[in-house]
């Protein structure tokens, strides 16, 4: 019989499926042709009607006016560039009527703008022309012209870069207004220098700095004629762009109400097919669980008859025709399970110690019959659930349990344990713990060795070992292992097994009769050796008391010898300072005199120089004389026009204001000539003094003191050598007494070690031979007594 198995589901499914297919296809296409199903043109309307609201918002128009009063023609340029872009993105999706005017007032704003961006920007001009009329101001005041300097500062304060810091700051009617005065300002600076009484050389050059700010007015002037059409422009680019909305948002409102429409006949065309679909949804609902169930119990009958009949038997009977894939692997599995089957049942029946398997919750699943008999559990108690807890009771594990280590932590082990049943005696075990995973559940295997004929078994052989081991070790400690002995003893060795250890034990007793032979002769080799070092000890002892008291004789001349070195190093203390005196009193004397020279050479320096000014003065004298000849002759001239004038006009009958006049001028003369006669009497003093000081320099001479300054130089190396002679004796006498004094410590200090080796060795002497009285052991005395003689010897 061949096997089926058929659905109804998959015709239902097939004429569903073509059905759905042609009504998406038909709503797809019909929406497709009105747009709705188009990205293209969903994406662009969406897109256009997002950029309107953002231009309404953005107030761009508005925008590229404030921009250009703040003096960004740039960036209004590029908010020009970019409004225009969207602008044609729009007339792309939306035809318009007046679509020419608005883009060739769109183009004509440009083209302004491109001009005023050729133009410099208003606030770089402005600061050029503020710095330049910094400059006049700072010129005008320098001269101090009180007109140009209040008309150069009201210029400043008009022309400042602070006044334009604002937004839009740069509006027509104040940049035109603000060029207005300034060049009213100019005019007036000009046409008040030309006719002003400055000197032509100024009037040029203050002419010249006011024209060379000709050329900044120019670009103020070009940039206030750019904005003027701007201006113009930008009124009429706002009149064409809000006709060109007004004709723009009918359109994009009516697109819209389009796109509703339709959107509203697809969400009902969609409502409709997701209910169809449901339909189709729930029939196949029906129809698949019908299916199921009768697949799921026709599938179970055909399981229930494969295992039973194909799987479990070992002669198979299929009552299906399969196929031979399905027939090859049926096979393989019934020998894998029957293969498995006489595994258990072998393993169970073999085993030869108690064993049981313990699940993931340490329950027994499983345990064979040698089990069930060593732990005294009955047939009517084998169906019960055992835990390993209750098992565990009746061994000595305690706290520290394996199986637990074993389940957590997978680790197998061997334990020694103790198993005891209610009142009888507990029973050697050794136990076997082994993790276990299979189909993803890890048990545990248990194997219970049992160890009491092992125990037995070791008892027997260690008594049997032991006896002759005790019996040599007691003759060894009585030193009574003789022949006689051994010969008995060697038959038990050899029925235990232990021939070997026997033959050590021969060894181990001729070894101890050769070390006692040989302890007993060392034994009294070291008592005659003692008694010679008993007396070269006694000699030792004499000899060191001499050398103790010599000893004592050294001390005592080495206290005198210290105290005629530091008599000694205190006397050559003493003239070492005397010397250092007279080296200190030789250094004041040299100071003295190189003080006296270097006054004498001043002196001579100075008479020197006041020669060379007499010889000066001296001719300045006579050119003075001849001076205060030529005042007496002009004042003698002065006096004699002043009458002749003074009788003039007496002649002539002059005002007698005039004539009072002329008298404060004869008693103002009168005056003078008392002055020129007191200058003369002055410097007729003052010439005879002179005279007495040419006649005093004249006979002064300057001393000749180089052949004492020779002389002195001899004495100064003189005393010098002297002195370094004195030092190098010196430093050689203090390394001689250096040298002395170290000598002198090395030899005490050699003495002093004498001292204290002698003081040691009388100290051990009297140690070793106190020693020797009181210990009777003379091994662990000989030796270091000997070993300390030499040391003496050698000190």
């Amino acid at each position: 019989m061949k096997l089926s198995f058929r659905s109804y589901l998959f015709p239902f499914a097939v004429v569903a499926f073509i059905l759905s297919a042609v009504g998406i296809s038909w709503l797809s296409y019909s929406f497709w042709q009105k747009g709705l199903l188009n990205p293209d043109v969903a994406s662009s309307i969406y897109e256009t009607n997002q950029m309107m609201d953002g231009l309404k918002k953005q107030k761009k128009v508005e925008r590229l006016f404030e921009l250009v009063e703040s003096d960004e023609s740039r960036s209004a340029l590029t908010e020009l560039e970019s409004f225009e872009k969207k602008v044609d993105e729009v007339q792309k999706t939306f035809s318009q009527t007046n679509e020419n005017n608005f883009s060739n007032q769109l183009k004509e704003s440009k083209e302004v703008l491109k001009l005023m961006i050729a133009v410099p920007e208003f606030k770089n001009i402005l600061s050029v022309l503020s710095d330049k009329l910094g400059n006049f101001s700072n010129f005008v005041t320098e001269n101090r012209w009180p007109t140009l300097m209040r008309i150069s500062q009201r210029l400043m304060l008009r022309s400042s870069p602070g006044n334009f810091r604002t937004e839009r700051s740069f509006s027509y009617n104040k940049v035109s207004s603000l060029v207005l005065n300034l060049k009213s300002d100019i005019k007036n600076m000009v046409s008040i220098t030309s006719g002003s009484v400055l000197p032509e050389k100024d009037k040029a050059n203050i002419i010249s700095r006011l024209a060379s700010l000709d050329k900044e007015i120019g670009m103020m002037e070009t940039y206030v004629e750019q904005l003027r059409r701007f201006n113009t422009s930008h009124k009429k680019l706002v009149n064409s762009y809000g006709e060109w909305m007004q004709s723009i948002e009918p359109q994009m409102s009516l697109k819209k109400l389009e796109i509703e429409k339709y959107s509203e006949y697809f969400l009902y065309l969609i409502v409709g097919l997701a209910a169809m679909m449901m339909g189709f949804a729930g029939m196949t609902l029906v129809i698949s669980k019908i299916d199921r169930k009768r697949m799921e119990k026709k599938l179970e009958e055909f399981s229930m008859t494969i295992i039973k009949e194909g799987l479990l038997p070992l002669s198979p009977k299929l009552p299906y025709q399969m196929s031979p894939h399905f027939n090859d692997e049926m096979q393989k599995n019934r020998e894998y399970v029957h293969k498995r089957m006489s595994f258990g049942a072998i393993f169970q029946d073999a085993l030869p110690f108690s064993a049981l398997l313990l699940d993931s919750n340490l329950n027994m699943v499983w345990a064979n019959q040698l089990f069930f008999d060593n732990w005294s559990i009955d047939q009517n108690q084998r169906e019960k659930t055992w835990s390993w807890d209750y098992l565990q009771q009746s061994t000595n594990l305690g706290d520290v349990d394996p199986v637990m280590m074993a389940l957590k932590e997978g680790i197998a082990g061997i334990y020694q344990i103790q198993v005891q049943h209610g009142q009888s005696e507990s029973l050697p075990y050794e136990m076997y713990v082994s993790p276990v995973e299979y189909a993803e559940q890890r048990r545990i295997m248990i194997f219970f060795y049992p160890l009491r004929s092992v125990e037995e078994t070791m008892a027997n052989q260690t008594r049997a070992i032991l006896s002759p081991v005790s019996k040599s070790l007691d003759c060894l400690m009585n030193n009574s292992f003789n022949q006689q002995f051994m010969d008995k003893i060697e038959k038990d060795f050899g029925i235990a097994g232990i021939e070997d250890v026997f033959s050590k034990f021969v060894q181990v007793n001729t070894l101890f009769n050769q070390q006692k032979n040989s302890l007993l002769a060392e034994i009294e080799r070291l008592e005659n050796h003692l008694y010679d070092e008993h007396k070269l000890v006694d000699d030792l002892n004499d000899k060191l008391m001499a050398l103790n008291e010599d000893n004592t004789k050294i001390v005592a001349s080495f206290e005198d010898v210290k105290k005629l070195l530091m008599s000694y190093v205190q006397t050559r203390y003493e003239l070492d300072e005397m010397d250092q005196g007279q080296k200190n009193i030789i250094k004041d004397i040299q100071k003295n005199v190189h003080s006296l020279f270097t006054m004498t050479h001043h002196s001579n320096d100075i008479l020197a120089e006041n020669v060379k000014a007499l010889t000066g003065v001296r001719n300045m004298r006579e050119e003075f004389h001849k001076l205060r000849e030529e005042i007496e002759n002009y004042r003698f001239q002065l006096v004699q026009t002043f009458e002749q004038t003074l009788v003039f006009c007496r002649r002539e009958g002059l005002d007698s204001s005039l004539e009072g006049a002329f008298g404060k001028i004869k008693m103002e003369i009168k005056g003078f000539e008392r002055v020129l006669n007191q200058l003369n009497h002055s410097i007729k003093g003052l010439d005879v003094t002179f005279s007495k000081i040419e006649m005093i320099s004249q006979t002064a001479s300057g001393q000749d003191i180089s052949a004492i300054t020779q002389s002195q130089t001899k004495l100064v190396q003189a005393i010098e050598e002297n002195q370094y002679h004195v030092g190098r004796v010196t430093r050689q006498s203090e390394k001689s007494e250096e040298m002395i004094i170290k000598s002198l410590k090395e030899m005490y200090e050699s003495f002093q070690s004498v001292r204290r080796h002698v003081q040691w060795g009388q100290e051990l002497v009297t140690e070793r031979r106190h020693d020797v009285q009181e210990m009777g052991y003379e091994e662990q005395v000989l030796q270091p007594i000997h070993s300390e003689k030499e040391r003496t010897l050698d000190v």
